[in-house]
């Protein structure tokens, strides 16, 4: 397995969330197949920077509606 990281942020279009954003981005990356042991890095500004053990072949995919039922979008 390799550790990978993704930087999220909460979506400006989704409704606000009482749910802290460490919390929600903690558990939709543990709800990704293949993916065990998310944790957040650092916090920059808006922005958590979050890693996670990925089993697949290759890069995790996670597409962007998946993100979004947690009021999550990836940050560039």
């Amino acid at each position: 397995m390799q550790r990978q990281t993704i930087k999220l942020k909460r979506n400006p279009r989704s409704p606000a969330h009482a749910t802290p954003l460490a919390e929600l981005v903690v558990t939709a990356m543990n709800g990704v197949p293949g993916a065990t042991d998310a944790r957040i890095d650092r916090s920059e500004s808006d922005d958590l920077v979050t890693s996670f053990l990925y089993a697949g072949r290759g890069d995790a995919s996670v597409p962007e509606e998946y993100f979004d039922r947690f009021g999550l979008m990836q940050s560039p």
